[in-house]
């Protein structure tokens, strides 16, 4: 599904193809569930980007490599540092 949050870092609305659906959107920000165990599927980054609008590219950018892509359950990672 293509999840689409404003950046708090550039304001500009930034887009990930994730493996989720409404339902689990829905239960996550109504704050039915903590973020790992609506998305226990996703990687770090993914749910990073769901929880706060932040890519992995933003991420890097701002403050260096994400610890968390060094355990990606994506192999290789999705999201490599650029």
């Amino acid at each position: 599904m293509l999840v689409v949050i404003r950046s708090p870092f550039s304001g500009t609305f930034n887009a990930l193809d994730i493996d989720v659906n409404k339902k689990q959107l829905a239960l996550y920000y109504d704050g039915d569930l903590l973020i790992q165990n609506a998305f226990p599927k996703l990687c770090p980054c993914e749910r990073e980007f769901i929880q706060t609008g932040i890519t992995p590219q933003e991420w890097t950018k701002t403050f260096g490599k994400c610890e968390s892509m060094r355990t990606c359950i994506h192999k290789p990672c999705k999201y490599p540092a650029k």
